[in-house]
């Protein structure tokens, strides 16, 4: 009786016998997508520091107050940003500077 050794063959080094040079090069192009990929896109969404106030202005029964004057003064510099509500009785101010503010209406 002969007794046959089976054993896997293994890989050759340099010879690409295990994967295939097709195969790859497919896993370095993936590869080099992943990482490279967020260097070339464009960012949606930038981080803003600055704030924005808005709001509605309405009397003691509830009433909207349409072309109400909102000032919001900058207290550090003293600095006023005026607008007026809209026939909603709404107001936006953006853009502001973060810190303490004093809001007025009128």
């Amino acid at each position: 009786m002969i007794q046959q050794n089976h054993q896997p063959e293994r890989a050759k080094v340099g010879n690409y016998s295990s994967f295939g040079l097709p195969a790859l090069l497919c896993l370095v192009t993936v590869a080099l997508f992943f990482n490279l990929g967020p260097a070339f896109s464009a960012r949606a969404n930038a981080q803003e520091i600055r704030a924005k106030f808005q709001g509605k202005v309405v009397d003691s029964t509830g009433a909207v107050i349409k072309d109400a004057q909102v000032t919001a003064l900058e207290i550090a510099t003293g600095i006023p940003t005026h607008t007026v509500t809209n026939d909603a009785g709404e107001f936006v101010m953006p853009f502001m500077t973060p810190g303490i503010t004093k809001l007025t209406f009128k």
